[in-house]
């Protein structure tokens, strides 16, 4: 009797621990529903994020194509300035000089720092500045570019003036030279290269033309001289009796 109790004993302790690990299993699945639950918080939190840091993109996106926009319009000031003082430079090859042309100052601005006005004379100075600005450019560019066509104008009407040419007159290029270029600087916007070349040239062309007509006058005299003069030189042509039987016949007009 006390043999089966004991066996009894035994079986229930068996039984005993196999319920202990079945709750021993438990926990664990238990513990994966936190942090599936977890899941969709840290999602949120995610887009929290991106949306911040999508805000803060599209201010720097924004702050970079005002840089951007800014650099372009100070990169064509610039161009707009080196333009100008190629053209300019142009002109040395008339002048003589590279300097750049003296063109108008800068612009002055019309709203003195510190000094108090109202919005809306505020933004009729900005239109009035900027207005003025463009006028000064179109101003500018078109008394560089008339003074460059008159310039290559006058290289193409008076070759002296033309290194290039083979008629170039170094003496008469360094006086027109420096006309030019003291007219030019003095007053670009109403100097006119052509003009004052022209007038320059008028003496010269006279003093060419009527030495032209001297030495015409000279040499037609000369050839006169000399096809009235004498020669003296014996004639080329061969005596009668020194002719060939068939030259002679020839010179007789015998027809055999």
């Amino acid at each position: 009797m006390t043999h089966q109790n004991d066996e009894e004993n035994q079986i229930r302790a068996l039984n005993d621990e196999s319920d202990d690990n079945t709750l021993d299993t438990t926990p664990v699945a238990e513990e994966k529903i936190p942090e599936e639950a977890q899941a969709p918080e840290v999602e949120t939190e995610g887009e929290g994020a991106e949306t911040g840091e999508g805000s803060k993109k599209g201010y720097s996106q924004r702050v970079r194509e005002l840089n951007a926009k800014a650099k372009e319009a100070e990169a064509r000031a610039r161009e707009a300035e080196e333009r100008a003082k190629s053209l300019a430079e142009k002109l040395g090859e008339l002048t003589g000089s590279e300097e750049p042309l003296p063109l108008q100052g800068p612009y002055q601005p019309q709203v003195m720092p510190g000094e108090e006005i109202s919005l809306d004379q505020y933004k009729q100075d900005v239109m009035r500045t900027a207005d003025s600005l463009v006028q000064i450019r179109i101003k500018q560019q078109d008394a560089i570019n008339r003074i460059n066509n008159e310039a290559n104008e006058v290289l193409k009407e008076y070759p002296q003036l033309d290194p290039d040419s083979k008629e170039f007159d170094q003496e008469l290029s360094d006086a027109v030279t420096a006309a030019v270029e003291a007219q030019v600087k003095a007053n670009p916007y109403k100097a006119s290269p052509k003009q004052l070349v022209a007038r320059m040239m008028k003496p010269y062309k006279r003093a060419v033309t009527k030495q032209v007509g001297q030495v015409t006058e000279n040499i037609a005299k000369q050839v006169s001289e000399t096809a009235t003069r004498p020669t003296g030189v014996a004639s080329s042509e061969k005596k009668f009796e020194e002719l060939s039987i068939k030259e002679m016949e020839e010179k007789l007009g015998v027809v055999q």
